[in-house]
């Protein structure tokens, strides 16, 4: 008898159960709250606008929205929204401003706890005192200090300071008090080429923050696009359209592996029960 047409009838039947759980990868078209779409970042995974992509074209915890001003905010780190200045999506970095045009004041009410976001690359432990005197009263700062305008007033001028040297200068030698110890990001132009430059003001700087999860960077790096693996669940995926779809096979390749290893498990066991079968009967 020819075992053949049984043992294909069979590996069919296996590669039917299999095959739903070979799943694609969801992307989303990008979208912008301004038309001016050259001079800003395009809003795509793992951020969305709620009310205008759905549920799966974000990461939870990376909502945005957009103002009348189409100003693009993150709303879920205070209770007032901070402006994205610019993201990163090959960095994974987001930089934030204050509508109010107080970062360090904001900074000082930000809650990170139970969110994806962490301080970035910059990232450092920031002394802000309080010094008895007008604004522009002060002699020459620090090496590593700076005025915070907005957080000032008549009678008394607010400072902050990253360096434990400035820091003990401004509060034994000048009298100041401290008011608070914070970690920031804090982030201005030419920081990055120019080390050595501190801002007189740090009012109006950016804050700079950074993602771990989901981890896209790399994808996008290579010119590909980030998405949830099927219809349900946290796994992501990569989609690299010149590749032809090489970062979305390899996704599937501990499945397919799986199935390639159990036809063969199967035809194994297959050949053995016949032949057993086929020495019992003779």
């Amino acid at each position: 008898m020819n075992q053949y047409p049984i043992i294909f009838c069979l590996l069919t039947l296996l590669y039917v159960i299999f095959l739903p759980h070979l799943k694609a990868v969801e992307l989303c078209p990008s979208f912008y709250c301004n038309d001016q779409k050259h001079d800003h970042d395009p809003i795509h995974f793992p951020f969305r606008v709620p009310e205008n992509q759905t549920t799966r074209c974000g990461y939870p915890g990376f909502d945005l929205s957009c103002n009348s001003n189409n100003q693009t905010l993150l709303s879920s780190l205070s209770s007032e929204p901070l402006i994205v200045e610019g993201i990163s999506y090959s960095d994974q970095l987001i930089w934030l401003s204050d509508p109010n045009h107080c970062t360090p004041k904001r900074v000082m009410d930000l809650s990170l706890t139970s969110t994806p976001f962490s301080f970035g690359r910059f990232g450092s432990a920031y002394t802000i005192v309080n010094c008895s005197q007008p604004a522009g009263s002060n002699p020459e700062l620090p090496r590593g200090s700076s005025v915070i305008t907005c957080m000032s007033e008549g009678n008394y001028t607010v400072i902050a300071t990253f360096k434990k040297m400035a820091e003990r200068e401004l509060v034994r030698e000048r009298g100041c008090e401290v008011m608070n110890k914070i970690n920031a990001a804090f982030w201005w132009r030419d920081m990055e080429e120019y080390d050595y430059f501190y801002p007189t003001d740090l009012s109006d700087v950016l804050v700079q923050l950074n993602w771990g999860v989901p981890s896209c960077g790399r994808c996008d790096l290579r010119g590909g696009s980030c998405g949830f693996v099927g219809g349900m669940g946290l796994e992501v995926g990569c989609v690299i359209p010149e590749s032809s779809g090489k970062c979305l096979l390899l996704l599937k390749k501990f499945t397919l592996l799986n199935f390639v290893y159990s036809l063969r498990f199967f035809e194994l066991v297959t050949f053995g029960i016949w032949g057993t079968r086929r020495e019992t009967l003779t």
